[in-house]
């Protein structure tokens, strides 16, 4: 006599409450994320400049292992480029895509629609054009400065140093740190800087809200490994981001306020090729209200 099977009327694929949702959810959204956090934040690492721009990506850190993994690029050592296959990778390739800064072998171009930064030795030159009322001087930038027609702002004295000044004009000139509004003033960095930790700490404080109002029954760790390791995480890439941006140094040039002279700065970029694209002549001039040159190199620092 056959024995009856007892029913089961479960279903095999029965899950939990809103386990498949969320991860249906979580796989809609991971090619979102991976597009926005990637190309993201290397234009941000491309223009951060302070500590805030560091804070503010570590709030907001949609690209985790974009920022880690550019921090080996720029300043890791040889093992750690290794680990992560760019141990054969020229510091050229990373300050192309990661850092503000040119250089003898990386400049910006203008394409006639965007600034495009290439390999190459640098076919654009800056000039300093001093207009007085009897006479028109058109000047390197370099020259100028050695006339200390224009100075810098901080007050550095580069002339110290002759090896430096050769190193910082005779680069390739930054196009991108010199377009107008190419960056956001002070209070609206602080602005957001505040958003930011607004939100974090709402999203600290909230679980724990939630917990406690729903008497959800937890581990007395759980939450402090919560906090511990969402502050971990926030101090960690904000060293990464630092090292990326502290590793170039920024110089901006402004006119002598001892001198009255009327100051245009123009850039003027030679026609040439980069592979299979054709670069136009054009001559870019500085806004009349700012004539100031902002320029970025490699510095010495050492983060090994």
């Amino acid at each position: 006599m056959a024995t009856p099977t007892p029913q089961n009327n479960s279903r095999p694929d029965a899950s939990p409450l809103g386990e498949g949702l969320s991860h249906n959810l979580l796989s809609d959204l991971a090619p979102l994320i991976a597009l926005f956090g990637e190309q993201v934040t290397k234009q941000f690492l491309t223009m951060s400049i302070d500590w805030t721009d560091n804070i503010l990506i570590a709030l907001g850190p949609l690209g985790i292992m974009t920022i880690l993994v550019s921090a080996i690029r720029v300043a890791g050592n040889k093992h750690l480029k290794a680990l992560i296959g760019r141990a054969r990778e020229s510091i050229e390739t990373a300050e192309v895509e990661l850092v503000s800064s040119t250089s003898y072998g990386v400049c910006e171009m203008w394409n006639g629609v965007e600034i495009v930064r290439s390999f190459r030795i640098p076919k654009t030159s800056q000039f300093v054009v001093i207009r007085s009322d009897d006479m028109i001087r058109v000047l390197p930038t370099w020259q100028a400065y050695m006339e200390n027609i224009i100075i810098e702002r901080l007050g550095r004295f580069l002339e110290q140093d002759e090896d430096e000044t050769w190193y910082i004009f005779k680069g390739a000139p930054n196009l991108s740190l010199n377009t107008p509004w190419s960056f956001v003033s002070t209070a609206g960095r602080w602005s957001w800087l505040c958003t930011g930790f607004f939100l974090q700490s709402v999203s600290l404080v909230l679980p724990l809200l939630v917990m406690r109002t729903i008497n959800f029954q937890f581990r007395d760790y759980s939450y402090a490994y919560h906090v511990i390791g969402t502050m971990s995480l926030n101090i960690g890439l904000a060293l990464c981001s630092h090292v990326i941006e502290g590793s170039t140094t920024e110089y901006d040039f402004i006119p002598n306020p001892a001198h009255n002279e009327e100051l245009v700065v123009i850039t003027v970029q030679e026609a040439s090729n980069v592979g299979d694209q054709h670069f136009y002549p054009y001559v870019t001039v500085s806004v009349p209200d700012s004539p100031q040159i902002r320029t970025s190199r490699f510095n010495n620092k050492n983060y090994k």
